[in-house]
């Protein structure tokens, strides 16, 4: 069952493959992996049911930044920004150097009205992720600044 799940997922038949998955969360309970990737239904635009397989994920140990960013990101999506908050701060910590993780984070902020933490990470993260040479040669400047806005 797991097999064809994955393939359904794979092809881009999500509604199929949630139906799968949700068979075998039924018969797994326990197994992060079956409840992460029952969090399909975010995908089908169904938030509010994502979120408990997402949390129950990571509770049992899916230890993935996917799982943070897609958590985080739905939590944002269902305006619940504190929430959104605490789970990709979470992710921030634990995977400081992934790149796909502080947009999403920086977009809470912003929700948040945090604007100067918000820019700050942004800048910071691009500074970190960035391979130009001509923003390299302002690293030093840019990371300054990106702590002190209004200087």
């Amino acid at each position: 069952m797991w097999e064809l799940a994955m393939r359904l997922r794979s092809a881009g038949k999500h509604e199929e493959a949630l139906k799968q998955f949700e068979k075998i969360t039924v018969e797994n309970p326990q197994d992060a992996d079956v409840q992460y990737y029952a969090a399909t239904n975010d995908v089908l635009g169904r938030e509010k049911e994502a979120v408990p397989y997402y949390e129950k994920a990571i509770a049992l140990g899916y230890d993935e930044v996917d799982a943070y960013i897609g958590l985080g990101s739905t939590y944002r999506v269902l305006h619940r920004y504190e929430d959104a908050r605490k789970i990709l701060e979470q992710g921030y910590e634990q995977f400081p150097d992934n790149f796909a993780l502080p947009p999403f984070l920086a977009m809470t902020y912003y929700n948040l009205q945090e604007h100067e933490k918000a820019t700050t990470l942004l800048l910071q993260c691009y500074v970190k992720a960035s391979l130009d040479n001509d923003v390299q040669a302002f690293s030093r400047a840019i990371n300054y600044y990106a702590t002190h806005l209004n200087d």
